[in-house]
């Protein structure tokens, strides 16, 4: 059949290329996103601290708890926090919030 019919072999060898590429690029972004170490000494030590805000399903830290939390941390070496956007649907309206954290 492949012999037969050229377009069809293209089309099969376009498919199993683009099928196999994609296949390849997800799973070296899992790889490096989700189970590869992170390339921090001690990464073993690293911990996530945050609020869960179960009425709207977030889970953050708002800037002035980070604030104060890392003024009075005696349990951490130290502490870091990122800024993120989020959109919140509010009766039917999106409002675009920004949690900066310092």
């Amino acid at each position: 059949m492949l012999k037969r019919s050229p377009s069809f072999t293209l089309a099969a060898a376009i498919s199993l290329g683009l099928g196999m590429g994609a296949t390849t690029a997800i799973f070296s972004a899992v790889y490096s996103l989700l189970i590869r170490l992170l390339a921090y000494p001690n990464a073993q030590r690293l911990v996530w601290i945050s609020i869960f805000w179960p009425k709207i399903h977030l889970d953050t830290v708002l800037s002035p708890d980070f604030v104060e939390a890392r003024s009075q941390t005696r349990s951490f070496e130290q502490l870091s926090a990122y800024t993120c956007k989020l959109r919140l649907a509010v009766r039917s309206k999106r409002k675009r919030l920004a949690f900066p954290l310092y």
